[in-house]
């Protein structure tokens, strides 16, 4: 689960999607804090990541494949829970790396050392 805003999200997919190792929709839920149920689903187009949360949304890196393999992230897409609306984005380029965020800005760092900010705004 991830916090976005005041809200705990979780990402689902089905078991078929995760026994092929090609979760192609995923599905965001709220989580109940108290009771642990699952709210209303909110469907996303993927293969996505989820990097970190800003202003109450979920903020997601498109992962671009090829064949069945992952060469980099190519688009940006936000969720919000509260208006159940998902937003996409594409990226310039395709950026390979370890996604990360902080302070509302996505990060990728490379193997060479390069790091490059995404804002996902």
């Amino acid at each position: 689960p991830v916090l976005a805003g005041t809200r705990l999200l979780a990402m689902c997919a089905r078991d078929t999607e995760i026994d092929a190792l090609k979760v192609s929709h995923p599905t965001l839920y709220t989580v109940d804090r108290a009771s642990g149920r699952l709210g209303s689903p909110l469907a996303v187009k993927g293969p996505v990541v989820p990097v970190g949360a800003t202003g109450g949304r979920l903020a997601l890196l498109h992962i671009r494949m090829e064949g069945p393999a992952s060469v980099g992230y190519d688009g940006v897409a936000l969720a919000d829970p509260a208006a159940r609306k998902v937003t996409y984005a594409p990226l310039a380029r395709t950026y390979e790396g370890t996604p990360g965020m902080a302070a509302g800005t996505v990060y990728v760092s490379g193997q060479t050392g390069r790091v490059t900010a995404i804002d996902p705004e």
